[in-house]
């Protein structure tokens, strides 16, 4: 009997000092630093695997006076790691900027569906060079004060339609060198803000009428080396504000216009008119295939949301 005690309390203190995986922990250490106007957790030579359910920890020696809550940016550079971390927001309460660039090579990557959850205070996403291919629908729902999006240089092939809904602090909007084909034509419908879009080097083929109805304080429009080859008449309406229209090496147009005001509006008009007439029922019809697609979204023609079926 007492052989039998020893031995379940030996294999008791065994059980006891095994590590719990449900409260596994992984520390990120952090190179807490002042670096071109912010003070940063630089982040470099990580290969973090793809468990969206480990806890994630930053760790390191902070410099004098500052701690986690005055973490402005976290800034990852060289490294692996597959979806936006999103305890980020928490342990890091001001964290005004979220930045991953020269990922490892090879690297995919991946929105999830709350990846900006709890970004309240995020001000600018720069997610560059990263292999980002998938986005989640409403994944921008956490960052209200979102002003800066900058996804350039990744895979993006598809845009969900509600992404940018809750991002209506947007100002600048950059996709340049993607794969997107298409894009909805209510999409910067919530972006009043929006003074900058770039979608260079994509492949895109047209350019739907009300795009743009809602961006009214945009000033610079860049859609260079696509496949464009039908744009809505009603595309440049109510762009009072632009002054720049680029649409070099395009399949209907080849031009970059620049100084755009309402005395010369009609020189742009002219050099788009073979890109007015190729928009028609073809175009159209993509853009209604795209809405239908997991639901049904309803547009009035000023761009404005009617609904979602």
């Amino acid at each position: 009997m007492k052989q039998s005690i020893i031995t379940f309390a030996i294999l008791s203190l065994c059980i006891s000092s095994l590590p719990s995986t449900s409260a596994q922990v992984t520390n990120l250490p952090c190179t807490f630093r002042n670096f071109e106007g912010f003070y940063e957790c630089f982040l470099t030579a990580l290969i973090i695997p793809d468990n969206e359910i480990t806890n994630y920890a930053f760790t390191g020696t902070h410099l004098p006076g500052q701690s986690h809550a005055t973490v402005e940016r976290l800034n990852i550079q060289g490294s692996r790691a597959y979806f936006i971390i999103r305890q980020a927001f928490t342990s890091f309460p001001n964290l005004r900027v979220y930045s991953f660039t020269a990922a490892v090579a090879g690297n995919t990557m991946r929105f999830q569906q709350d990846a900006f959850l709890n970004a309240s205070n995020l001000q600018q996403i720069v997610i560059t060079g990263a292999g980002l291919n998938t986005i989640a629908p409403n994944s921008l729902a956490g960052a209200p004060n979102l002003q800066i999006l900058n996804l350039q240089n990744n895979q993006i092939a598809s845009l969900p339609h509600n992404l940018l809904d809750g991002a209506t602090s947007l100002v600048h909007f950059n996709l340049m060198q993607n794969q997107l084909t298409e894009i909805n034509q209510g999409f910067f419908s919530r972006n009043t803000n929006l003074t900058i879009i770039n979608l260079n080097n994509n492949q895109l083929t047209n350019l739907p009428q009300i795009l743009l109805s809602q961006t009214r304080l945009l000033t610079q429009f860049h859609a260079q080396s696509n496949q464009i080859n039908a744009i809505g008449r009603r595309f440049l309406s109510n762009l009072d504000a632009l002054t720049t229209l680029s649409l070099l090496t395009n399949a209907c147009v080849s031009q970059n216009f620049v100084n755009i005001n309402p005395g010369n509006i009609n020189l742009v008009h002219t050099a788009l008119q073979n890109c007015y007439n190729n928009y028609g029922g073809s175009a159209e019809l993509r853009q209604y295939r795209m809405n239908l697609r997991g639901s049904m979204t309803l547009w009035r023609e000023d761009g404005s949301l009617v609904g979602t079926l």
